[in-house]
């Protein structure tokens, strides 16, 4: 089980309260321990620069255009991390979610869902793993991921001076 957020009572920072602990609080390893993250966003230019920045990272990364795309990659190879936004056509967030639960394999893989809608949210809470809000710093993005998929598989190795 991981830490778990209800994704209302959003705070100035763009938080959210936490109830719960879980694996993702005490550094184990989500869903098998994959360092592989779906982005779930209907915004082809944010899904694009989402996807650069988590590659240079050195995550191995998927996308999506909106939740019924995620469900059909997700259930092909269970991602470690799936960042879902939650304004879609087609599959919005909160559907995406209630088919997740209801899917053995992925009712575990933790969700950051994303989000410029802070007020709407109050009013349709979903219950996430994680939130940030839309526009996002990167360095806050790569935390999160970060906290439930761990350091990238695919890392370049860091050199240190001789010393």
């Amino acid at each position: 089980m991981h830490s778990r957020w209800q994704a209302t009572g959003m705070s100035k920072g763009g938080g959210a309260e936490r109830r719960g602990d879980g694996a993702a609080g005490r550094g184990e390893t989500p869903a098998g321990g994959a360092s592989s993250v779906l982005i779930v966003e209907d915004d082809a230019d944010l899904r694009a620069v989402l996807v650069e920045a988590l590659t240079m990272e050195g995550y191995a990364v998927q996308k999506a255009a909106n939740g019924g795309d995620a469900l059909d990659i997700a259930r092909m190879v269970p991602p470690g991390l799936i960042i879902l936004d939650l304004m879609m056509p087609v599959m919005d967030g909160w559907e995406f979610r209630e088919h997740q639960k209801r899917d053995q394999r992925l009712r575990q893989v933790p969700v950051v869902a994303m989000s410029a809608a802070l007020p709407y949210l109050g009013r349709h809470p979903i219950d996430v793993d994680g939130f940030i809000c839309k526009p996002m710093e990167l360095s806050a993005l790569l935390s999160l991921v970060r906290r439930f998929v761990g350091p990238p598989a695919n890392a370049p190795a860091t050199v240190l001076p001789p010393g």
